[in-house]
């Protein structure tokens, strides 16, 4: 690395040189040496790409995705986790919402993927407290909307 910081110095200190001693009178002469400093700065910029080859014992273990994805259903526990993560994004929203604490819903969800799309397939909220004094059918509409599904609203768990 060191070697190659020299060289770019060097060949920086060059173009410098050159540039400062080219002919001014002649437009076709000082165009056609600065190209050929250009090249000659990008050649050397461009050096360490020619031992790009070399990597390909490091690369060998890195794996791309190919574009096909596991599209079998998550187990249990997995679907379980999410949809409890995604009842708790449902909650704090509703609480932001409608600025009451998030403990005022209690938001239970189940998952489907449908091809290669996850969506909530079902949507119960169940409001307590604070959460009684809304607009229900607002809260519930809101709801199917945002989350894109049907949406049950219980008062109080019963």
């Amino acid at each position: 690395m060191q070697e190659y910081l020299r060289s770019l110095l060097l060949v920086a200190s060059v173009a410098v040189l050159a540039g400062l001693l080219l002919p001014e009178k002649n437009e076709r002469m000082k165009r056609l040496l600065e190209f050929g400093i250009s090249l000659l700065v990008l050649t050397v910029i461009c050096r360490p790409l020619a031992d790009i080859g070399s990597f390909s014992a490091v690369l060998d273990g890195i794996r791309f995705p190919n574009g096909s994805y596991d599209t079998s259903t998550p187990d249990e526990t997995t679907q379980a986790a999410m949809e409890q993560a995604v009842a708790a994004g449902i909650e704090a929203d509703l609480a932001t919402r409608y600025a009451i604490p998030a403990a005022c819903f209690s938001a239970r969800v189940r998952l489907s993927l449908v091809g290669e799309e996850l969506t909530i397939s079902s949507l119960t909220l169940i409001v307590r407290g604070e959460g009684k004094l809304l607009d229900l059918y607002a809260v519930r509409s809101y709801a199917a909307r945002a989350y894109q599904t049907d949406c049950e609203v219980i008062s109080d768990g019963g």
